[in-house]
């Protein structure tokens, strides 16, 4: 299956309610998603905002790899047991 740019679905920001998370520490923002009538067991990438509530583990999301970015605050991440702080 072939996708391109145009496929995605770019969602305005009155139309973006945020969805806890699987784990229930935090919630995101979908703010584009490909295919467009993608939900969260059958898209092919999508870009979301998050806000994380509490401190926890990442849920297991079998088949997805995360990249993140950093918009705001700082963060510290146990990757491999070692601990990487953002700012």
């Amino acid at each position: 299956c072939h996708h391109g740019v145009s496929d995605f679905r770019k969602l305005s920001a009155g139309s973006r309610a945020p969805r806890d998370w699987r784990n229930g520490g935090g919630a995101t923002n979908v703010i584009a998603v490909l295919p467009d009538e993608a939900d969260d067991d059958n898209f092919l990438w999508r870009a979301s905002i998050a806000t994380i509530a509490v401190e926890g583990s990442f849920s297991t999301w079998p088949g997805i790899d995360r990249a993140l970015v950093l918009l705001r605050g700082q963060i510290t991440l146990l990757i491999g047991g070692r601990e990487r702080q953002l700012e």
